[in-house]
């Protein structure tokens, strides 16, 4: 493999750590912006309750407690699935614990917890037309203008 053929290869995985590490930012973002919406249900159930402390009438404030629980248990949702997006893209997976462990850990090394062997079945990603450059012999696109190996003109 040659010096550039590395250079390439380096600069290819470097943009693809980039695109992750942007993704797993953006999602904790979500994260931190749904944590916010649960703290001010939070504060609104608990002027709520002491309303109905200090009123005799607290059927409305009873009703409306409810329905902010019940979207605290939808934010809560969310954020787990956000939380499992990270994992996936950071190729990590979260213990009962709470310890975040490699995808490929066997056991919790925290609280020593075993985890299932997850079989993978990869179905065949789909092809993209190629053809073959006539100048270099490599696959390139079908619709590619130009060789991306050695520049060749493909018209």
């Amino acid at each position: 493999m040659s010096f550039l053929d590395k250079f390439k290869k380096g600069v290819a995985e470097a943009g693809t750590l980039a695109k992750v590490t942007v993704e797993v930012n953006r999602l904790k973002l979500q994260i931190s912006n749904k944590k916010k919406e649960i703290q001010e249900y939070y504060l609104r159930i608990g002027e709520a309750v002491f309303q109905i402390r200090q009123e005799a009438e607290s059927e409305d404030k009873l009703a409306a407690i409810d329905e902010w629980c019940s979207q605290i248990l939808g934010i809560q949702a969310e954020i787990k699935e956000l939380e499992l997006k990270i994992n996936e893209l950071s190729n990590e997976k979260t213990c009962g614990c709470g310890k975040v462990l490699p995808v490929d850990a066997k056991f919790c090394v925290s609280c020593g917890h075993k985890f299932e062997e997850v079989i993978v079945v990869q179905s065949e990603p789909e092809q993209e037309a190629t053809a073959t450059c006539p100048s270099c012999h490599q696959v390139i696109q079908s619709d590619a203008k130009f060789c991306g190996s050695c520049g060749f003109t493909l018209s």
